[in-house]
């Protein structure tokens, strides 16, 4: 709920109309979504100017817009509307007296918020988060005016594909924890080296409340040079990590693992297409905050979902498919061959060209070829910059047409016990699965 006195302290509007109420529900910026006392914020996006849809907003009956423009139904008029935006999402987050989780890293933001949000839901905390993949600017807004009375925390993902990016909405996000996955070669095109990247990422801290409260990946190197004892640490295999794996045993199916929590020793079993670094980043964090039960853990990787197209299991006839078409880069390629390899019988990996590389392209795919060269898999790449996939690994298949791709696995895709497929997002790579089932079902 909101009020209009507040809404006016905080913005200090150049222009107002007051409306005959004085509490509004929620703040919206999609005009389709806007439901009877709402307030409008209306804004000039990349591709459409909220202004252009005010009048849509008042029939359906919002009680208050907030907008550039002197208009004649209730308003406030401000300087900056995507400014105006992010104030009052911070505010949200001030009055409601949540702790909010910032989730940063190249790869394995997803999955991390996925996990620690099913672990607040088995352990009974009222919690906001992402949606989706909303973690630019305007996403991490709208995550924060879910904020509410009853919300304990929000996880929050931020993500950036430009400079500066991340500094930004640190700046009114003002997170309590930051969680780092992994740092990266995602849009790596749009910085200078992945030290560029690191650098843009560790700006967060910056804003933290308190310094202290980061929880990082002792396996990267570029997070272990920054970070100390003094923050809180998980490994794989560093023993001297706060979180730390003893044992590990691995099927086709699950993950059975024995890790060290600060003093808490805890075993239990999790889903192979989950990323262990991310399951172990979840651990140190709720271990750190004296928050950790082992039957809500397990509870909690029993339950979890992950969205569409990340290590999604399908199947055709009797051959098993790996869709991971979400998103790509060097790092997630890695781990998805990883786990393809503990796959029993005859395997195949299509990957298509990861994006967002710019210079940088030739040589991390040619990387990805000389990397899956070293198991016993076969490959087709498909795209534009996947050749030098192929070029790097011996009797790879390419493609720049996905029809023609199609054609060669459906006569071959009964060959093989299981199929990797692939690539970023801008590809579709989905579709080579999903014209396959419509064509063999």
């Amino acid at each position: 709920m909101w009020n209009l006195n507040e809404i006016i302290d905080q913005l200090k509007p150049l222009e107002i109309l007051k409306p005959q109420t004085q509490t509004f529900n929620n703040i919206c910026i999609d005009s389709r979504t806007i439901e009877k006392d709402d307030i409008f914020l209306a804004f000039k996006g990349e591709f459409k100017d909220g202004h252009d849809f005010i009048d849509e907003a008042f029939k359906r009956q919002c009680g208050l817009c907030i907008c550039e423009k002197t208009i004649n139904k209730p308003y406030l008029k401000v300087n900056d509307s995507k400014k105006a935006l992010k104030n009052l999402a911070s505010f949200n987050k001030l009055r409601n007296k949540a702790k909010v989780i910032a989730i940063v890293g190249s790869v394995g933001k997803t999955s991390t918020k996925e996990l620690l949000k099913s672990y607040f839901s088995a352990a009974n905390i009222n919690i906001f988060y992402t949606q989706s993949n909303e973690n630019n600017w305007i996403g991490v807004c709208k995550t924060l005016l879910r904020a509410s009375c009853s919300t304990q925390f929000g996880i929050v993902e931020v993500g950036t594909n430009h400079k500066g990016e991340i500094a930004d909405i640190a700046s009114f996000l003002k997170p309590d924890f930051v969680i780092f996955t992994e740092i990266g070669t995602s849009h790596l095109g749009n910085f200078d080296s992945i030290e560029a990247i690191f650098k843009e990422k560790t700006s967060i801290v910056n804003f933290l409340t308190d310094k202290k409260n980061v929880v990082y990946n002792k396996d990267n190197a570029l997070l272990k040079s920054r970070f100390s004892k003094n923050h809180i640490s998980y490994s794989n295999n560093d023993t001297d990590a706060d979180v730390y794996i003893i044992d590990c045993k691995k099927n086709e199916q699950i993950n059975i693992l024995t890790v060290k929590v600060f003093n808490q020793i805890i075993k239990f079993s999790s889903p192979f297409w989950l990323n262990i670094s991310n399951i172990l980043s979840i651990l140190a964090f709720v271990g750190s905050q004296k928050l950790l039960d082992a039957d809500y853990f397990q509870k909690a990787l029993n339950s979890i979902n992950l969205p569409s197209y990340r290590m999604q299991l399908e199947k055709l006839n009797s051959t098993n498919f790996i869709l991971d078409c979400y998103n790509a880069s060097f790092e997630s390629i890695k781990f998805a061959i990883n786990e393809l390899n503990t796959k029993k019988g005859k395997k195949l990996a299509i990957l298509g060209d990861v994006l967002e590389l710019g210079s940088h392209s030739e040589s991390l795919h040619k990387e990805i070829g000389e990397y899956i060269a070293g198991f016993d898999i076969d490959t087709i790449a498909y795209g534009k910059d996947a050749k030098y996939i192929a070029l790097a690994k011996n009797k790879a298949l390419f493609f720049e047409n996905k029809e023609e791709l199609s054609k060669t696995l459906k006569a071959t895709y009964e060959n093989y016990d299981w199929i990797l497929i692939k690539g970023s997002r801008g590809l579709k790579m989905e579709e080579i699965f999903n014209n396959l089932k419509k064509e063999v079902t």
